[in-house]
């Protein structure tokens, strides 16, 4: 069962990561599991117990150090939906829209995100 876990990316003009990681109990202890790649695609899978299971102290430790380390390298929680999928286009596409553009574009950015949920 997952008690605690954070999602985080990270994006520049090169990369557009995501990380993801969980502190679950299981049986009389606790493991903390990762999963981290590309947004959007195949994720990599790590067990950072590494097959052990922990106390909810060190589990919890190891939980927050990770988690740390990544928002020191600049990943953070991600915005609204809306403003994920703006991320995903192109800055190229948008630097020429108009402003009656933009709002068209916003209006279907709405739609979009109002089917998905």
């Amino acid at each position: 069962m997952v008690l605690r876990k954070a999602s985080l990316y990270y994006k520049d003009r090169r990369s557009d990561k995501e990380y993801h990681i969980q502190l679950n109990s299981q049986g009389y202890g606790y493991t903390v599991t990762s999963q981290f790649g590309p947004r959007g695609g195949t994720l990599t899978h790590v067990d950072l117990t590494r097959g052990d299971v922990v106390s909810f102290a060190k589990a919890c430790g190891i939980f927050e150090k990770k988690e740390g380390e990544k928002r020191a390298k600049g990943y953070s929680e991600a915005k609204s939906s809306t403003a994920v999928l703006a991320q995903r286009l192109s800055s190229e596409l948008l630097l020429g829209l108009s402003t009656f553009q933009w709002n068209r574009l916003a209006e279907w950015i709405e739609r979009y995100v109002e089917e998905q949920i």
